[in-house]
């Protein structure tokens, strides 16, 4: 009998592509999906669910923003608008996420009140440089 061993990053990184790259292909080929965005959204939710550990054979995995830089984060404060932690936090770890993903899509989960993020910085930002009378000929 084969001595077990622990994985190796390569092998769990290995093995990890392997599943999505089959789940992929269950998606193109998944017959019940009558457009490509429920397919889409299948791929999605069958992501998530990997990485809540709900696939058989692989382990649930933490999903944690990686924090920015120092220049990112003064860039922020300067301009007012919300940043990510240095500390890491997994945002899977009070909920499991492909539960949270149909809500989502369903519009029942609405946007944290008091979210300013760099997205929405950027579109203020064009609101003001097209308020001005800027175009994209200027």
């Amino acid at each position: 009998m084969r001595q077990a061993k622990e994985i190796t990053r390569e092998e769990a990184r290995y093995l990890f592509m392997k599943h999505i790259a089959d789940t992929v292909h269950y998606w193109d080929k998944e017959s019940r999906a009558e457009s490509a965005r429920e397919k889409l959204e299948g791929l999605a939710f069958s992501i998530l669910v990997t990485i809540d550990g709900g696939s058989s054979g692989l382990p649930a995995y933490s999903l944690s923003p990686l924090s920015r830089s120092a220049d990112d984060i003064r860039y922020a404060k300067e301009n007012g608008f919300d940043y990510y932690p240095k500390k890491p936090m997994d945002i899977g770890a009070d909920q499991a996420l492909h539960e949270v993903f149909h809500k989502y899509v369903r519009g029942e989960i609405p946007r944290p009140d008091n979210l300013y993020d760099f997205g929405a910085f950027l579109a203020d930002e064009a609101k003001k440089f097209l308020s001005r009378g800027n175009t994209k000929n200027s």
